[in-house]
């Protein structure tokens, strides 16, 4: 930063006091001054800086002679240089005080090991037996801690078939208190599934927290340039890079302000499910995989028996609704049939089969009731021979 300071001030010398300057020098300068941020701002080595040096500088010499013949007719003196170059060197400087140099790595990772950003995030699936109770019990929970539930969603029904019932919650807690939140989680239901996992982004933060204190010295060195400013050229140039180095500024504060919410809560996405019987233990032995295994198999297999009955039952008025559909089908079929058999017949043969149907009716009618006088007779005759015993 220096050296480049050190080339301005030799270049505005060697120009000399009645050495004119037009826009084209002010634009070279502000464009030197870009390059050198955008040089020194990552994390790159003491050369590659000193390279970003060397480009804005000599940028700003193109600029500079490039203009030196036209100036006069275009008006410009020495007092709008003079104010480019105090912007030049307003961004140098504050790049410089805000640690963005050559070594600027070396500073990330200081500051890194002075405290770990870390974004904690957890995964994890619940069975419960009371349903209702569980919910409640999590969010008073998670109020008691001091979190708050981001995205809440419960789902299904219970009256036709048993632990239909689910729910995914979304979770912010304090991330001191998370392992404490867990071990709550597990007393409450039986958590089947967790997994865990640890974002780093120590050196993304400190780098964003560089560049907003270079962008707000920066701006606090334009304020004194715009008080300083003689002409209206200068002040709207200054604007216009007040402009953006607010932008910027604003950026830079929303994104830290993220990653402070997401470092100092955690984000834990539950899964929740009602059940009838939690999942067991995973068994140590194979005669308690056995066992553990045939009591699963019997539970599944009454379940579906019960869960069966209890489905015909509530799909009676359905099935009531399809038998008479079913029955009018049957008739309308056997009409359609003797329709069909009727029509290669004579007048004659369509009576005479007509006839016949009528009397198989009619004998079948016959012997029904004669069957149900023998049944009636034999119940009869069995009184009377009780009576008489």
């Amino acid at each position: 930063m220096k050296k480049f300071a050190e080339r301005i001030q030799k270049m505005r010398i060697a120009s000399g006091p009645d050495r004119p300057w037009r826009p084209g020098a002010l634009a070279a300068l502000l464009l030197a001054g870009a390059l050198l941020l955008s040089g020194c701002s990552g994390k790159g080595t003491s050369a590659d800086s000193s390279a970003a040096q060397d480009t804005a500088a000599a940028t700003w010499e193109t600029g500079a002679a490039a203009d030196t013949n036209t100036a006069a007719e275009a008006g410009w003196g020495m007092d709008g240089g003079g104010m480019a170059e105090e912007m030049a060197v307003a961004e140098a400087a504050s790049a410089e005080e805000a640690g963005m140099e050559p070594g600027g790595a070396d500073i990330l990772d200081e500051s890194a090991a002075q405290g770990r950003k870390l974004i904690k995030r957890v995964d994890a699936s619940v069975e419960t037996r009371d349903f209702d109770g569980f919910l409640a019990a999590l969010e008073q929970q998670v109020e008691q801690m001091g979190g708050y539930v981001q995205r809440a969603e419960a789902s299904g029904d219970s009256y036709r078939y048993e632990s239909q019932r689910y729910a995914y919650y979304t979770v912010r807690i304090p991330a001191d208190s998370l392992d404490s939140f867990m071990d709550q989680v597990g007393s409450l239901g039986n958590i089947t599934y967790r997994a865990e996992e640890e974002e780093d982004i120590t050196l993304q933060y400190v780098d964003t927290q560089s560049r907003k204190e270079a962008l707000e010295i920066q701006q606090e060195r334009l304020l004194l340039l715009l008080e300083q400013a003689e002409t209206v050229e200068d002040m709207i140039t200054i604007e216009t890079r007040l402009s953006e180095v607010r932008y910027e500024l604003e950026s830079y504060s929303s994104q830290l302000l993220t990653f402070d919410n997401q470092v100092d809560y955690a984000t834990v996405h539950l899964d929740i499910q009602e059940v009838e019987r939690e999942t067991p233990a995973a068994a140590q032995s194979d005669w308690e995989r056995i066992k553990v295994g045939f009591a699963e198999s019997l539970y599944d297999v009454a379940a579906g028996i019960k869960n069966f009955a209890v489905g015909v039952v509530i799909d009676l008025p359905y099935l009531a609704v399809w038998a008479v559909v079913l029955l009018l089908l049957y008739f309308l079929g056997r009409i359609v049939y003797h329709k069909i058999l009727e029509r290669g017949m004579s007048r004659e043969e369509r009576l005479e089969s007509r006839q016949k149907r009528r009397q198989e009716k009619a004998r079948r009618r016959q012997e029904r009731r004669k069957r149900r006088q023998e049944k009636r007779g034999n119940k009869e005759d069995g009184q009377e021979n009780g009576t008489g015993q």
